[in-house]
This record gives structure tokens, sequence and C-alpha cells, in this order.
């Protein structure tokens, strides 16, 4: 019976005695391991292999059983014949047929319909790659939270001791006649004001604990050690995110639906075996229920893709390049972003160095105030104010530590400096294979191949190389095709234009501000949308909970601001009690019934208690504007919240026409990740070229006449302004037409049309310069 006495107490004792510090690098393992996402790369993974196994099964036979039974009006009738009766086949007819096909070259569509599996099983899994990555981000922010409430505790007991050691000096200052009792008390204060500071700062770091135990899900104690982690370098390689590996899967899917695309329109080749029972069989004379078969070779080729061909080519193009451009906006958000976090890791660097040499200085003054108080030339609330600011100096070098961590972790994030060391050890296996595929190793997960045919446009390439622009322009890509937009007039041919070209609009594409999923998404293509007008609504409910949280945490922090009045009114009230005693003793000396030193004792006792109210009054002040403080940083908390709650609301920026829906309702959205793109349709731009000849009668402001062409001869004319005049020169494409031939240069213009409803984006029209 006593021998589970010490098993149990070894049971309580162990896990304390080797319980290990908690590290960054396993608290990140921990949240992917427990988010809800993990699970799906199993998911994806076993609907890949279903898929798979399904394309496959397209090589083995295929059995159609067919039946029919006719009555006709008319059937075939042979011609008489002396001496001979035929008879025709029946006018009601009847046949059962199986027949049995195996294809023998399907022109390949069969194995590019198991790569487009392959290819959108490796999107999935970017995409769910990307999930995960946002995750670390959330553990970082609360595990320096943590650690930057653990510095703060750790600073608070070097002051609670440097008080404590005050309070000992005092005390002897006392008895040697140096201080008095309220110099004690201001210690005494002092010391108070530290305990409550270390009771908020316990109760943060238990909520902060309390979020990280929900992210890693499990419990995470009080008494859980977290390990710092060591000073990082910062990076210096190029962007390595997630979100760029996605990109290389949804560009290798659009190689999958190409070669897709031209096996489809190739024709098919199989075996055929049929065996039927009808009437009549394949001998139309005898009118009689026979069995037969057929089998042989068949070809077919279905010439119908060929009609849709051309654009279905120009759809997958077209896709391709709003791939590039949602990838070169990312890179160049990144790239800011990260610009940002290294002048926030210099910045605190600077902070640092300027720190020790605070810290020096406030060393030197708070040993000198301590001499000078135990020499009666400097009061206790001086030194005391010393001393405090000397704690706040290591405070902040302590909190400037740390936030060096959390911005050089914060810049590795933004670049993914650190996403290939991530350990994978201790994580399921399709984590694993999430992280070995992200470094591109072919253990587990292949890599993506790159189709050979699917050319970038880079930052040098020419008209020559490449028949598409990027034109940056207010944070927009608009995508404009030279070869289709851009013409201008021929003087042997329409010479009733000076130039001629296409209309197009201001395009916005409305990117994600919030990750999470899409509870509403109400548009569609072609939808008319207002400025400000709301769309959709990311879901809120975790960001709604914080910031009634922190609401509920800025209540209570305000409800601890003292009351003054009421604090010093008992010390108030002594001294006017003591003004009465000394009205009554001077009236009693003036008829010699009290002492002088009567009346020196009561005026002593007015003086001790207006030193008291002082001091008090003073405490409770310093108390008062602390927890301001303290609220006024919570409300600043809250009003983030509050911004982050705003920014889930998605909102139409301009008024125009929904050109692209990227995203539907129940996906996930990620920040920064494209929603939709919309066009400002009440004023369209008409852009030509212009030679120098005519540059010289142009200029910004300029009105010219404008006429929209709708074919057939049908026009329209508006009146348009020129908005924008190129500061450079081009060489004329060869698809433009300029009024002189010979020129070399021209010069691209925009004219601003305002649109009566009748204008669309592409449609061609012309310009006169001098109306």
């Amino acid at each position: 019976m006593k021998r589970w006495i010490p098993e149990a107490l070894f049971a309580f004792i162990l896990p304390g005695i080797c319980a290990q510090p908690l590290t960054l690098e396993e608290c990140r393992r921990k949240a992917q391991a427990n988010h809800p996402l993990a699970v799906q790369y199993g998911l994806v993974e076993e609907a890949r292999e279903y898929n798979l196994d399904n394309a496959s099964k397209g090589y083995l036979p295929q059995l159609v059983l067919t039946g029919r039974a006719t009555i006709q009006s008319e059937a075939t009738r042979l011609p008489s014949i002396p001496g001979m009766t035929i008879k025709g086949p029946s006018k009601r007819q009847a046949q059962v047929m199986a027949e049995l096909s195996r294809n023998i070259w399907d022109g390949g569509e069969i194995r590019y319909r198991r790569r487009q599996v392959e290819r959108a099983s490796d999107v999935e899994r970017r995409e769910l790659d990307v999930e995960l990555y946002a995750l670390n981000e959330r553990i970082d922010q609360v595990y320096f939270g943590i650690l930057m409430l653990d510095k703060k505790l750790e600073q608070n007991t070097l002051l609670r001791e440097e008080l404590q050691r005050s309070h000992r000096n005092i005390s002897a200052y006392i008895a040697n006649g140096i201080a008095g009792a309220t110099d004690l008390d201001a210690v005494k204060v002092e010391q108070l004001n530290s305990r409550q500071t270390e009771t908020e700062l316990l109760a943060s770091r238990e909520a902060y604990l309390q979020m990280l135990s929900l992210l890693i899900g499990e419990a995470v104690g009080n008494g859980v050690e977290l390990q710092k982690p060591l000073p990082e370098e910062t990076p210096t390689g190029g962007i390595n995110r997630p979100e760029l590996l996605r990109f290389d899967a949804q560009r290798a899917s659009i190689a999958a639906a190409t070669d897709m695309l031209n096996a489809r329109n190739l024709p098919r080749i199989g075996l055929f075996i049929q065996g039927a029972y009808g009437n009549p069989g394949l001998d139309m004379l005898n009118n009689k229920f026979t069995p037969f078969y057929i089998a042989g070779v068949r070809l077919t080729w279905n010439f119908g893709g060929l009609y849709t061909l051309r654009n279905d080519r120009r759809l997958i193009e077209n896709n391709r390049q709003k791939l590039q451009g949602n990838r070169e906006l990312f890179l160049f958000n990144t790239r800011i972003q990260a610009a940002r976090d290294k002048s926030a890791v210099q910045s605190v660097k600077a902070l640092i160095r300027q720190d020790d040499e605070i810290i020096a200085l406030r060393t030197n003054i708070r040993k000198a105030a301590e001499a000078q108080v135990a020499n009666g030339t400097l009061t206790v609330a001086d030194m005391l104010r010393e001393i405090t600011a000397e704690s706040l100096a290591r405070q902040t070098k302590a909190i400037h530590e740390v936030q060096l961590l959390m911005n050089i972790y914060q810049w590795r994030h933004t670049t993914s400096a650190y996403f290939a060391e991530a350990p994978s050890t201790g994580l399921p296996k399709h984590l694993r294979q999430c992280y070995r595929s992200t470094l591109g190793s072919t253990t587990e997960a292949p890599s993506i191949p790159v189709a050979k045919h699917l050319r970038y446009p880079t930052e040098s390439a020419s008209t020559k190389t490449d028949h598409y622009t990027y034109i940056y322009m207010k944070g927009i890509y608009a995508k404009t095709s030279l070869g289709i937009l851009l013409l201008s007039s021929c003087r042997t041919g329409n010479s009733h234009y000076d130039a001629t070209g296409a209309f197009e609009a201001v395009e916005v594409t409305v990117s994600a501000e919030a990750s999470g999923k899409l509870l509403r998404f109400d548009i569609e293509e072609g939808s008319v949308l207002r400025a400000g007008q709301q769309v959709g609504i990311i879901d809120t409910m975790q960001i709604w909970l914080t910031k009634r949280r922190e609401e509920a945490a800025a209540k209570a922090v305000k409800s601890q601001i003292p009351e003054t009045g009421k604090q010093i009114a008992a010390i108030e009230q002594q001294i006017a009690t003591a003004k009465r005693e000394k009205h009554r003793i001077e009236n009693l000396l003036e008829a010699g019934a009290a002492t002088e030193k009567q009346r020196d004792d009561i005026n002593a006792q007015i003086a001790l208690y207006r030193k008291q109210l002082s001091a008090q009054t003073s405490s409770l002040n310093i108390s008062s504007r602390s927890i301001a403080e303290q609220s006024t940083a919570m409300d600043i908390h809250v009003a983030q919240l509050a911004d982050r709650l705003a920014k889930c609301r998605i909102t139409a920026p301009i008024n125009g026409t929904v050109l692209a829906k990227y995203m539907e309702a129940g996906e996930l959205a990620a920040e920064g990740k494209p929603l939709f793109k919309i066009a400002g349709m009440d004023r369209l731009f008409l852009r030509a070229y212009i030679t120098s000849e005519q540059l010289y009668d142009v200029k910004t402001g300029d009105s010219v006449a404008v006429t929209a062409d709708y074919g057939a001869g049908l026009r329209r004319e508006y009146a348009g302004v020129i908005t924008w005049i190129a500061g450079q020169a081009e060489f004329t494409p060869k698809n433009i037409l300029t009024k002189d031939e010979r020129a070399h240069l021209v010069y691209a213009v925009k004219v601003a049309v305002k649109n009566d409803g009748y204008l669309k984006t592409g449609m061609y029209g012309g310009i006169r310069l001098k109306p």
C-alpha cells in the first residue's frame, strides 16, 4: 500500500525536473501540426490518387450496351422478278447490341489529363503551404510578446531590489536624523507601484500564454521558460517565399492545359467488336431475328474543336499574363516590405548603442544622488526619481533587444530567408512532404517542371521579344497589347483622322487586406459597382473576439485609476483638526493656560500632515498618469483591431464595372491576394501615336474631336481632352501606321473621353487634332 506514494510523488516531480525550455521553432512546428489545415495535405494527396486512378482507367476496355425498337412508315422494297418472290424487311424492327472498344492511341489525352491532375494537386499543396507559412508570423508575435513581458518583469524585479536597498538606507538615515518618516513613506509608495506593475505584467503574460496554448494545441503553464532565440544574421539572399512556388505551380498547370488543348484536336484510333441480335441483321433480306457481329479498327477525328482553338489559346495566354502580373505585383510589395523591415532593424540597432550610453550616465547620476542623500544635500524624492529613471533606461534597452529580434525575424519572414531552414523533425508525414517539396527536394514530393515554351517577359524585354508591355500605373499593372490597341492612320487610307487607336480604361485590381475565409462575395463579372460599396466580407470572428478582450482589459485598467479626493480626505481632515487644536492652544496661551512647547508641537504636527498630504497626492498623481498611459496604449490597440475589422470588409475602390472575379465565397483569402478587377468606365482614354510633325501642334489640355468606330460605317463623335503626351519618342512598331509612313519615331498620347454608355474598352477610335 505504501509503494504507490513515492511513485506518485515521482510522477508529479519528474515533469517539472525534466521540463525543457520552449523554443520558437518548436512552437512553430506544433502550431502547424495543430492547425486545421494540416490534415488537408493528406486529403489533397488522396484526391490526387483518386483522380489519377480515374484518368488511367481510360485505357481499359469500354463496354456499351444499346437496344432499340422502331416502327417505320416505309421499308426497302425490291422489284418483283418473275418466278421469284422476295420479301423485303419489316416496318417493325428491333435490335440489341453490345460493343466492346479499347483505345489504341488517343493523342495523349489521358497522359495530359493525368498531368493536369498532378499540377492541380501541386497548386492545392502550395496554397496550403502559403496558409501555414502565414501562421509563423502569428506565432512570432505571441512568442516575442511573452519574451518582452519577461524582460519587463526582470527589470521590475531589479527595481524592487533597488528600492528595498534604499528602504534600508533611509531607515538608517532616520535613525541618524538625516531623513524623516515621510521619506520612508515615499519609498514604500514606489515599492507598492512596483508590485502593481508586476501584477499587471503577470496578467498580460498569462493572457499571452493562453493564446500560445491555443495556437500550439497544448497547455502552456505560467512556469514555462521560453528560450530567447539567438541573434540571427540579417537576410542577405533574395525572396524565397512559398507564394513564388505557388506561382510556379500555377504556371505549370497552365502549361498542362496547353498540352491538353493540343491533344484534344488530334485523331483517335481504337479497336472495337460489336455483337448484336435483331431484326433485320446484316442480311436485310432475311426478315427474322438473327445474331451477328462486327469487328475492326475505328478512326475518329473531331474537327469541331478547331473552331474555338484560337480563342482557347488566347484565353490560356491571357491567364498566363495575369499570373505573371500577380507574381510581379507580389514581388514588388514584398520588396517594399523588406525595405521597411531592414530600416526597422537598423534603427533598433542604433537605439541599443545609445541605450548603453544612457544606462552608464543614469548609473552615475543615481550613485551621485545616493551620496548626496547620505550627506543631506538632496531629498529622497529626487533620489527615487533617479532610481526610477535608471530602471526605465535598463528596461528600455531590454525591450529594444527583444524588438531587434522581432524585426529581424519579421524581415526574414518577409523574404522567407529561414523557410528553407524549418526543421521537419516531429512533423506528420504530410507536413514533412510539404517542407521538402518547398525546398525542391524530389525524395517525397517531385519538383514542378517548368514548361520551356512558357516565356515570362523580363524588365529589359522589348517589343521585339515580347508583344506585351507592362505599364505600372498608380500601383496597378495595366496590360495593353501593342499589336491590337496602338494604331495610327495612314495618309493613303482614311485621311479623315490624324491618328487612330483603341479605348482603354484605368483598371484596378482589388486585393484582400486580411486573411481568412470569404464568408460573402456578392459580385459577378460585369457587375456595376459604386465607390465604397461593400461587396463581400472576410471572416472577422477571431479579430472581433480579440477586440472584445482588449476592450474589457482597457475597462479593467481604467477602473484602477485612484480617486484622489477620497484617498487624501483623511489627511485633510487631520490637518483641519490640528488647525482647530492650534487655535485652541493659542487662546489658552494668551490666557496663560498653555506653554510655548504645546504650540510648537502642534505646528510640527500640522507640518507633518502637510508633507504626508503632498507625498500622498504626488503618489496618486503618478499612479493615475501611469494607468492613463496604459489605458491609452490599450485604446490604440483596440483602434488597430477596429482597423483590421474594417479591412475585412471588401469594398469597391472606384465607380466601375467588374472585369474579372478571381475568388468565390467559401474560399480562403490571403492578405495581398487579388479578389477582383474593376475598371472605371465613366471616363475612357483613347491611346494613339503621333509623329514629331504633329507634336508641334499638340500640347496637354488641348481639345480634340474623338470618333468611336463601331464598324460597318457606324461612328459616334465625342469631345476629348489630351491628358498625357509621352516624354520620350519610340520606334514605330510594324503594326502602327502614321500620317507619314517614312517617320521612324512616334510619341504616345492619351485622350480622355467622357463615356455616355456606348464606349467599351478595346473599341477602335480616331482623333482629329484640329477639329
